[in-house]
C-alpha cells in the first residue's frame, strides 16, 4: 500500500493515505457471518504510525478526507494576538503582538490562521503548531503622540505557510481588525481511528482489563531537525572553539589548600 519511507519524508514528515476496498473471497459456499479489517502488526520504525478509519463515500479522494483529519482540533474564539505585518507564503515564522498582561503561547499549542473576507478571493485558513517562541516588549506611538507598549511575539511553526496572511502594518492601541485572524483551537473527535498497540502486561484467563503502553498515536506528521554542534561546553555559555594549546599557570604549594579551576580538561601526562 505504501512506498518505503524516504530520507525527505523521514526528516520533513509525510502523510500518506490509501483508499482500500477489502473483501473476503472464498472458493466455496460456506456462509460468512462477518468480515473484519484490523491492523495486526505495528510499524517497525518508531517514527511511523499506521491508522485506519472508515471512508464516508465510494471513491473518496485525499482532498475529501483531509478536512476531517485536520479537524481533530477546531477553531474557536479569536486569540489575544494580532498578526503584525504580512506573513508570506512559504515562511515558517509568524509574528504577532499582544498586551503585556496576556499569556505567551506555549510550544505545542495549535492555532488557526483564518481569512474570511478577501476581495475576489475565496476564504481560506491553515492550522499551525507552535515549535518555538521568542518575544520582546516594544514601545509604539499613536497618531496623537500617545506612547503604549505591546509585546511582539515571533513564533516558529511546524509547517510552512500555504498562503499569504495579511496582518496590521503598525500596532493599534485599540482593537485592530486584521484581514487574517489568529484563532484558538480545541480538540474535537471528528473521526474514529483504529490501530494496534503492544501489551505491557500478560493476559490471563478471566481478566477483565488489559494494559497497553499508550492509547495515543501520532496522526499529523511533524518535522524533525538534527543539528551537529562541535566543541561545545554543556553549559549555557557562549561557544568557544579550541584554536591552540592553552597554558596553565604554575601556582605555589599554599594554593592547593583551596580549589583550582582549570579552563580545559586535564589530559593524562600533562
Amino acid at each position: 500500500l505504501f512506498p518505503p519511507v524516504s530520507d525527505v519524508d523521514r526528516t520533513m514528515g509525510s502523510f500518506d493515505a490509501r483508499l482500500v476496498y477489502p473483501a473476503v473471497l472464498r472458493a466455496d459456499a460456506e456462509p460468512l457471518y462477518g468480515g473484519h479489517f484490523v491492523i495486526a502488526e505495528p510499524p517497525q520504525a518508531k517514527n511511523v504510525s499506521f491508522l485506519a478509519f472508515k471512508a464516508l463515500n465510494y471513491g473518496e479522494m485525499r482532498a475529501d478526507i483531509m478536512p476531517r483529519i485536520e479537524a481533530y482540533s477546531v477553531p474557536t474564539i479569536e486569540s489575544p494576538m494580532t498578526l503584525l505585518g504580512t506573513q508570506l507564503k512559504g515562511s515558517r515564522l509568524v509574528q504577532v503582538y499582544q498586551r503585556l498582561d496576556e499569556p505567551l503561547p506555549v510550544v505545542g499549542q495549535r492555532f488557526c490562521l483564518s481569512v474570511k473576507d478577501v476581495r475576489d478571493v475565496a476564504p481560506y485558513s491553515q492550522y499551525i503548531r507552535v515549535m518555538d517562541v521568542k518575544s520582546i516588549v516594544r514601545t509604539f506611538v499613536t497618531k496623537e503622540g500617545q506612547e503604549f507598549q505591546r509585546r511582539v511575539v515571533t513564533m516558529a511553526v511546524s509547517d510552512a505557510l500555504l498562503y499569504d496572511f495579511k496582518g496590521i502594518e503598525y500596532p493599534d492601541i485599540r482593537y485592530a481588525a486584521a484581514q487574517a485572524r489568529l484563532l484558538e483551537t480545541q480538540v474535537a473527535d471528528t473521526a474514529s481511528y483504529f490501530g494496534v498497540r503492544p501489551l505491557v502486561a500478560a493476559l490471563s484467563k478471566g481478566d477483565a482489563e488489559l494494559r497497553v503502553d499508550t492509547i495515543f498515536e501520532k496522526l499529523v506528521p511533524t518535522s524533525t531537525v538534527e543539528t551537529a554542534w562541535a566543541d561545545q561546553y554543556p553549559v549555557g555559555a557562549g561557544a568557544w572553539i579550541e584554536a591552540a594549546p592553552r597554558q596553565v599557570m604554575a601556582t605555589t604549594r599554599e594554593a592547593w589548600a583551596g580549589n583550582i579551576y582549570l579552563h580545559t580538561s586535564v589530559l593524562p601526562g600533562s
